[in-house]
């Protein structure tokens, strides 16, 4: 039965507007306040005055638009949220298995003035599919629904035994809720004395009066509005309680405001603890708990018992984890084969620490070995009298020098590391131990590990070491073994922890290398510096001969050598798949083995080589992580994945590998693949997006420029072959231009067979993005200003853990159809 539910009109808009109006009056303060310093004579209190109440109005029935498209309608296995803006529409819809995290709040004001409240329903993987029930009536009734609906579709939310209670830190509260007023403080003083003082200290006579008089109120004011906010803040954390049941996490929170949250064990992942030297010195700890879906997890600050509190629930996620277990195996059995049971092992433990000798006495032999090349050099200096022995020493000792300082730190970290880190495997996770002036512990669950990867370059091979990755579907970081020794750590136990045990192999993939292809995967590439090449080669020739044709030798080596380290580096790699995992093996001097269930990998995506057969398939597998740039800052969170290059008949392979995934064959089934899949890729519906989003706004910025220039040239030039020929140059530049934006939209296609959705892309390198309709999670469609305008939409497809959408279906015109059929396909039993 669907149940519908909209918010309350005046509760609505009142709590966005009167925070929004705030801000205003604070923004205009501001600017009156600088009008009246820089130029009073032209200043008007009218304008500022008139422009508050025009952008009040436009709030006013921006949000009153915004509440008349918004409603929620809930039914059996989801909960739906229709809504838009003036400009946009959007559909978002919530699958209940997914919930990680359900929260009732009562803002202070609106809750006395409308007596409404709001339901916060957060979901594993994207933000994008949570739902925010905002000031509604009825929110007891729909938190008791979604709590009704919770447990009808499998979550264990009542009748469980409270296991232990905590709370936050008063004393940790304090420092974490009052650093950044300290900061704002020292900020706006630093601002107020730079505007007053010269960099001499002086005093600025012309503008000290005026920001005695104007600047400083203003500053006090929003010093006053920080302090009272930070104050109710620290208020409200203090009062915070967390209570684990063995079932699930609550938690209760606010002074003038009030929060109730519900937390179940189903789709939490794992639990680690960090602890910072502050944090050390007082006792207290901060829990992190990971849910399925990268950058999802939830924090817990500044706990006194928060490595026992961590410790418990890790015991109840594994706890949870065996009862799924039992829970599918008992679907299994009613489902024959259509589901496959993963066998974990739980037997084997182990702990593991970094090898001493690759951690720590390798950096310190290159210390070593600097500073003997150093003494033997000024022997060789002092008894081999000759300038080019100087010389070739001398840069020989910097280059040394510069290893040598380098590997300094490098042993010392590598000694802290050593001593401080520990690697344990229990019979349900691994943990990631470290304890020096901070501590960080870190668990991931053995059902939540989604690939392992082990890893070896040739500096392992002299130490006999070997490290380990595993992504979880649940963390954007992996967790990982480092330089343990090879000859103790048991590959095929630790595989097996996670469901990965040894089986016939099914098929093999080989990349068919070689220097046609090479040049053809990176044609664009070698295009460009054979341009660069040929014409600096022909204009400097006949100036320096000589170092023209050093140049080319120089460039033709790196070719060369590139080639010869490919062709060893791939004549080590293969593919292969196995019923229920695939294995992928990479590289010469710098190993990759890697391991990925079959249920693991949520989408495949190919890239054909211009002008071959030939080229790339990789595979997207659950989870995200933080993709971490050359100076280790943070970057975009990127997709787990693995790929294999110089695939050959690349068109068909996408299909095969999507047949394996769906199907999982035996080895002996594969011979019915060819009579199956003619009736599995049986195209029924297809769409293509519109060119008018993109080409229609190019086109209103070119062609006014266009005009301009040509009617500047047409008055400025009594030549008529002048003319023509700007007009022809210009078309050249439009085409440049053009082109590249036209080609790619028109070269897409989106598609649905009977077991998959699919989208075709690529001009010079043709891609393909292909889901299997069980991978996809839940799917969205959003309508923008410019969609509307041309009356098309986008639809968004997510799959199971992934923040980001794995594929986006845009500016089709007939997105609402192609939706439908998309929604019915992936939810067919």
């Amino acid at each position: 039965m669907r149940q519908e539910y909209k918010p309350n009109k005046n509760a609505y808009i009142f709590s966005r507007l009167i925070f929004q109006v705030l801000v205003l009056l604070l923004l205009f303060v501001g600017v009156y306040i600088f009008l009246k310093v820089i130029t009073p004579e032209y200043f008007s209190l009218l304008y500022i005055i008139g422009a508050i109440v025009f952008l009040v109005v436009f709030l006013y029935y921006y949000h009153l638009v915004a509440h008349r498209k918004l409603i929620f309608y809930f039914e059996g296995t989801k909960i739906i949220q229709k809504g838009g803006t003036i400009f946009s529409d959007y559909e978002t819809e919530l699958n209940i298995k997914n919930i990680t995290h359900l929260r009732l709040r009562l803002p202070f004001i609106e809750y006395k003035l409308f007596r409404t409240g709001h339901v916060d329903i957060e979901s594993a993987g994207s933000a994008s599919s949570e739902i925010h029930l905002c000031s509604m009536l009825e929110y007891k009734d729909i938190h008791s629904l979604v709590l009704e609906m919770m447990k009808t579709n499998g979550f264990n939310i009542g009748g469980g035994t409270l296991a232990t209670l905590e709370r936050p830190n008063k004393l940790g509260v304090f420092f974490e809720t009052f650093k950044s007023l300290i900061g704002s403080l020292l900020a706006v003083f630093y601002i107020v004395s730079s505007i007053m003082y010269d960099d001499d200290g002086n005093r600025i006579e012309v503008i000290y009066d005026l920001v005695i008089a104007y600047v400083i109120p203003f500053a006090i004011l929003l010093v006053l509005v920080f302090s009272f906010f930070h104050i109710f803040k620290f208020l409200d954390l203090q009062r915070r309680v967390y209570k684990i049941y063995t079932n699930v996490i609550t938690y209760k929170e606010g002074f003038l405001s009030k929060n109730y949250s519900i937390l179940p064990f189903e789709n939490l992942t794992d639990s680690s603890v960090t602890q910072t030297l502050v944090d050390k010195i007082f006792g207290l700890y901060d829990v992190k708990l990971s849910c399925q879906g990268a950058g999802q997890e939830i924090l817990f600050k500044n706990i006194k018992n928060g490595q026992a509190m961590s410790d418990k629930l890790d015991e109840l996620i594994s706890a949870e984890v065996s009862e799924e277990i039992e829970r599918e195996e008992v679907v299994q059995t009613k489902k024959a084969q259509q589901e496959r049971a993963i066998n974990y092992d739980t037997e084997f433990k182990s702990e593991y620490k970094m090898d001493y000798f690759r951690t720590v006495k390798f950096p310190m032999l290159l210390v070593l070995g600097a500073v003997l090349f150093f003494i033997l050099s000024l022997l060789i200096i002092k008894f081999v009298a000759s300038t080019f022995v100087l010389v070739l020493f001398s840069s020989l000792n910097v280059v040394t020098g510069i290893i040598g300082l380098v590997s300094i730190p490098i042993t010392v970290y590598g000694y802290i590391q050593y001593i401080s880190t520990k690697y344990i495997v229990t019979d349900k996770s691994i943990q990631y131990k470290y304890d020096f002036l901070e501590k960080r512990d870190k668990e991931y669950n053995a059902d939540k590990v989604t690939g392992i990867i082990i890893k070896r370059n040739f500096i392992d091979e002299w130490f006999g070491t070997i490290s380990i990755n595993f992504w979880s579907i649940g963390s954007s970081t992996s967790l990982s073994f480092r330089n343990v020794k090879r000859e103790d750590v048991d590959i095929q136990n630790i595989l097996a922890k996670f469901g990965i045990r040894r089986e016939e192999a099914l098929h093999a993939i080989h990349p068919s290398f070689s220097f046609r292809e090479y040049i053809k995967k990176s044609i664009v590439t070698f295009s460009f510096f054979a341009f660069l090449v040929i014409s600096f080669g022909l204009i400097f020739f006949f100036i320096a001969p000589l170092i023209t044709f050093g140049l080319i030798l120089a460039i033709t080596f790196v070719v060369f050598v590139s080639f010869v380290y490919n062709k060893e580096y791939f004549k080590r790699t293969k593919l292969i798949f196995y019923k229920n995992y695939v294995y992928c093996q990479k590289g010469w001097l710098f190993k990759n083995y890697v391991y990925v269930k079959m249920n693991d990998i949520k989408d495949i995506e190919t890239v054909r080589y211009p002008f071959s057969s030939e080229g790339k398939i990789k595979f997207n597998i659950s989870g995200d992580r933080i993709q971490i740039d050359p100076n280790h800052k943070k970057g975009n969170m990127v997709s787990n994945n693995f790929y294999i290059d110089f695939v050959e008949n690349i068109k068909s392979m996408d299909e095969w590998v999507d047949y394996i995934l769906y199907k999982r064959p035996r080895k002996e089934e594969l011979n019915d693949y060819n009579s199956e899949i003619k009736n599995l890729s049986e195209v029924f519906y297809t769409s293509k997006p519109s060119l008018l989003n993109t080409m229609i706004p190019l086109l209103f910025v070119l062609i006014p420029v266009n005009l301009l220039f040509l009617f500047i040239f047409i008055i400025n030039s009594s030549s008529f072959i002048f003319v023509v020929a700007v007009f022809v140059i210009f078309n050249l530049v439009n085409a440049m231009v053009i082109l590249p934006v036209y080609l790619p939209i028109k070269m897409t296609t989106f598609y649905m067979d009977r077991y998959r959705v699919i989208s075709k892309s690529g001009v010079i390198y043709k891609k393909q993005v292909s889901i299997i309709f069980d991978r996809v999670d839940f799917i969205r469609n959003t309508q923008g200003l410019i969609n509307k305008l041309f009356k098309n939409g986008n639809i968004i497809v997510n799959t199971v853990g992934s923040t980001k959408p794995e594929l986006t279906i845009y500016h089709i015109p007939d997105y609402k159809e192609f939706y439908s059929k998309l929604k019915e396909e992936y939810e067919k039993p």
